[in-house]
């Protein structure tokens, strides 16, 4: 039974701590001792119970933080939680492993694990950034600023950390009571029968067990202090936003799904977008750009403006263009871009184009993006020969597939430096650190989670979009279909916000960064932290298997 009840504490505890089906913003707070059930259960399972205890946690976390995804995408929620059954079930069997190889260190072993898989879940073809510990604290720009150091996963490191420590002083404190009441209750007349005094043998004991782990709390103390400090000096180093002049932008939000109905619901669509774009330049002459959320325009525009054959789309695209061309910012739109090769087979492309009016309007000939980290199996599926009946029902589901780009564009227009990461790629902090690296000094991010129909999903998807501007130092505009349309400052503050499931713009001034500007350290290197904790786990296990090896050649 108390097994059954650290399971369900532990995913209350990742529910509730996330925004998610509780609470749209999440509760923060909870993150700080969201491991404390989880290394409970561990301590106390069985080697033959702690993997499926593991999947339970793992299935059950991800089943109320995705709920979303079971509505809209249903193979997308099946894949989710069957990963993270067999993920989960690993971890919790390594962890055990800690108990073994690491007796006396196994809390502070613990907090590398899981602090490496949290990272580790995130990579390959399956990885899914959603649900990584550090993204609950993203309402707090002073704390998440040692991002800018380490990446999320500092952030990460630095709230488990209060678990384990949490966890291990309550566990000392606990078996320090559990002897006193043993010695105190169970066994006093023998104790007085041969002279020892109950209390005493219960300190004695205390005493002896407070030196094992002694050690331990305090490499789990420095190491608090050492992250506090980090955030602290973080805090400390200044942006550069402010040396800069500004350029106005408006993100506009329609909201509306624009895969829902055919031509005449995509005429409805890009009219609403154009009506919302007027209001913003209407409000305010100075807007030098204008953002569009991702797909947008659904029929392709270069396709349908060269071949003429489908009047509707034709009539969509050119009503468009002329639109653009008679303004006077930067557009920059998400488009299904489709291309035709000889034997008139069509590649289709999430793709983000650029167009600056009176320069490569009419006749259209945008700069263009393609994204290239798309969401596995439901943009994408790279196995169609080898499973072919799924890649059959993945076609004829809720799915768009594309084809993936290769290139990382960076766009110069209205005075500024952006890439355009589209959708899921601003979940990902190693995409778009290169997107920086490769000469990005803001990020202009098409969105489209109406899909869901869940403020939950979208502020689980702004609370990641607010670390990638903390951890390169530069500002982002967001614009979606329905949510959260905003605009984030370097330093993680959003700005302006646009509620959910409105139609409306968000207008503001984000710096104009110089091609020069220094960059921050996790832009320079990347997911070191991760490694670094992967790195140290290697090393501490060679020397425990060296050391045994010693011990039984001795004994030999």
């Amino acid at each position: 039974m108390i097994h059954a009840l650290l399971a369900a504490a532990g995913i209350g505890a990742f529910a509730l701590s996330h925004p998610g089906l509780f609470s749209g913003s999440g509760i923060p707070l909870i993150a700080w001792i969201q491991y404390v059930p989880v290394l409970s259960l561990v301590a106390r399972s069985r080697w033959r119970h702690v993997w499926l205890w593991g999947g339970a946690y793992g299935t059950g976390s991800f089943a109320l933080y995705a709920f979303w995804m079971f509505r809209s995408h249903f193979i997308g929620f099946i894949v989710v939680i069957c990963s993270y059954f067999f993920f989960y079930a690993l971890l919790f069997l390594a962890l055990k492993s800690t108990t073994v190889f690491f007796p006396r260190q196994w809390t502070l072993v613990a907090w590398l694990l899981i602090v490496s898989a949290e990272y580790i879940r995130t990579i390959g073809f399956l990885g899914f950034h959603y649900g990584v510990t550090g993204y609950t604290q993203w309402q707090f720009p002073r704390l998440i600023s040692v991002s800018r150091i380490t990446g999320v996963w500092g952030v990460s490191a630095l709230v488990i950390l209060c678990s384990v420590l949490v966890f291990r002083i309550g566990g000392s404190l606990y078996r320090a009571v559990a002897d006193f009441s043993e010695q105190r209750f169970r066994q006093p007349f023998s104790d007085s029968a041969h002279g020892r005094c109950p209390e005493t043998r219960w300190w004695h004991r205390a005493a002896r067990s407070g030196k094992t782990v002694a050690r331990e709390q305090g490499a789990l103390l420095a190491l608090c202090a050492l992250f506090v400090g980090a955030v602290w000096y973080a805090g400390r180093i200044p942006y550069q936003s402010d040396e800069f002049p500004a350029v106005r932008v408006a993100a506009i939000q329609n909201n509306a799904d624009p895969w829902l109905g055919g031509l005449s619901a995509y005429h409805a669509d890009v009219a609403t977008l154009m009506e919302v774009t007027d209001r913003a330049l209407a409000a305010d002459t100075a807007i030098r750009l204008v953002a569009w959320p991702e797909t947008a325009v659904v029929p392709s525009v270069l396709l349908h403006y060269a071949n003429r054959h489908d009047r509707g789309r034709f009539e969509l695209v050119r009503q468009l263009l002329e639109y653009i061309d008679q303004k006077d910012a930067v557009f920059v739109i998400g488009n299904d871009h489709a291309e035709l090769d000889r034997d008139g087979r069509r590649t289709d492309y999430n793709s983000a184009l650029v167009f600056t009016p009176r320069v490569n309007t009419v006749p259209p000939h945008p700069d263009r993006y393609t994204k290239q980290h798309l969401v596995p199996f439901t943009e994408y599926f790279p196995f169609p020969e080898r499973f072919p009946w799924l890649y059959r029902k993945l076609r004829l589901g809720n799915t768009h597939l594309w084809t993936p780009g290769h290139e990382c564009t960076v766009f110069h227009a209205a005075g500024l430096h952006f890439a355009t990461p589209i959708c899921f790629e601003d979940t990902f902090g190693d995409d778009m650190r290169r997107m920086v690296l490769n000469g990005a000094r803001a990020f202009i991010n098409l969105s489209n989670d109406a899909w869901s129909k869940s403020r939950a999903c979208q502020n689980q998807h702004v609370a990641m979009a607010v670390f990638r501007s903390v951890e390169n130092g530069v500002p982002t505009v967001r614009s979606t279909a329905s949510g959260e349309t905003c605009i984030i400052a370097p330093d993680g503050r959003i700005i302006e916000r646009l509620p959910p499931f409105v139609a409306g713009s968000v207008i503001g001034d984000i710096p104009a960064l110089p091609a020069d500007m220094r960059l921050t350290f996790y832009t320079r290197r990347g997911d070191w932290f991760p490694h670094l904790c992967m790195l140290i786990i290697g090393v501490l296990g060679c020397g425990r298997g060296i050391a045994a090896l010693v011990r039984k050649k001795r004994i030999r």
